[in-house]
Parts: structure tokens; sequence; C-alpha cells
């Protein structure tokens, strides 16, 4: 589980495997909701296995800077536009959600390792599985 805001303190995202939750400053009755495939046990032993025969790039990937030999090992865990997603206001067509999705798709994209827990393989399990 991670929280964390964006430098500007504009988004705050709770990640879980599985399901992101993502507030908009400014809007605090709006939190939308996303759901997420995670890794299959075959993508996770890649992952695992890219960082153990690679040191530099786990260190990489614990400073926070981008990964993009992640974008080819495994799909974006982040819905698409038009993507559902639930809103605590209960509107179907919320611009709030959409405006959550757009901050969520730059966050993800800029921390690998919120990506890698959204996915299903928090810090803990990473590090576990490459020691």
């Amino acid at each position: 589980m991670e929280n964390g805001k964006d430098a500007a303190g504009r988004v705050s995202m709770h990640v879980t495997p599985g399901e992101l939750r993502v507030k908009l400053a400014g809007e605090p009755d709006h939190e939308a909701v996303f759901m997420a495939p995670v890794l299959s046990p075959a993508e996770r032993d890649g992952v695992l296995r890219r960082l153990g025969g690679d040191p530099q790039a786990l260190y990489r990937l614990l400073q926070g800077r981008p990964a993009p030999w992640l974008d080819e090992a495994v799909p974006s865990p982040v819905p698409g536009e038009g993507s559902a997603a639930r809103c605590s206001c209960g509107r179907a067509a919320c611009s709030h959600a959409a405006a959550a999705l757009e901050a969520a798709q730059q966050r993800l994209a800029a921390e690998p390792l919120q990506r890698l827990a959204l996915l299903g393989l928090p810090r803990e399990a990473l590090l576990a599985g490459v020691f």
C-alpha cells in the first residue's frame, strides 16, 4: 500500500494491488477509483529476473527513476481514455474521474515503483523476490 502526493500537492494517490484511488486537490468530495489487472506469475517472474540480473536497473528503480524497459515487460496498469472509473460523487460521467485518470497516468509513468505496486508487485515483494 502506498500513498503519495505529487510535487505541487495536486494529486493524492492510494495504490493497492489492482486498485488505484485518486483525489485531486480542491475536490475533496471526489475520489476516483480505477481497477487494474495484476501481473501474471510469468510477468512477475520476468520482472524479478530482469531486476535480479541487472543491479543498476534495480538501483535506478528504487531511486524513483524512469524504467523504460518496464513498458516493454508489462502492460500499463492504468486504464485508457474513456475507461470506466467509479467516482465517489456517483455520477456516471464525472469530469473529476477524467481529470483523475490523466493525473494518474502521468504519476504512474513517472513513478515506476507505484506502477509495480498497482500491478501487484509492491516494493517489499520486489526486494524479497530479487534477493
